[in-house]
């Protein structure tokens, strides 16, 4: 069965996966429903500039706020807006493959989609360790 946004914007799906793989090898203890806690507040930041209104305040645990850090700059990346390192001589992105807000939002509610789907299916830290099997080597 074919998913239009996983065929569409694999790339990015993958670039936003990988940053929070890279999350949970740093701490081992990390949660799905921190991985969700995290997205919910990047759909609801990146839904807010779409519509032109300010981002609401934020409460996350520790490790949600890791994985929104860096989700955001994946995503700030894609869009054209920033770089992935601290080297700010670093190009950015091409234009040809920079995504608009819009294009962002689809990507992190399909991923949210996902963690719910093996979370569900794999307690705790299902998803993380579904995405472990691809990007953990």
């Amino acid at each position: 069965m074919s998913d239009a946004v996983v065929d569409k914007f694999f790339d990015v799906l993958q670039n936003i996966e990988f940053a929070i793989f890279g999350v949970y090898e740093d701490e081992a203890t990390l949660l799905d429903l921190e991985v969700i806690d995290a997205l919910d507040g990047l759909v609801r930041r990146y839904g807010a500039e779409e519509q032109n209104h300010t981002p609401p305040a934020l409460r996350l645990s520790e490790r949600a706020k890791h994985v929104y850090l860096v989700v955001e700059q994946v995503c700030e990346w894609r869009l054209g807006r920033a770089s992935l390192s601290e080297d700010q001589n670093e190009p950015s992105i091409p234009m040809e493959e920079r995504y608009s807000v819009a294009d962002i939002l689809l990507c992190l509610k399909r991923i949210r989609k996902s963690v719910k789907l093996w979370n569900e299916q794999g307690g705790r830290q299902g998803y993380l360790d579904y995405i472990s099997k691809f990007l953990g080597g």
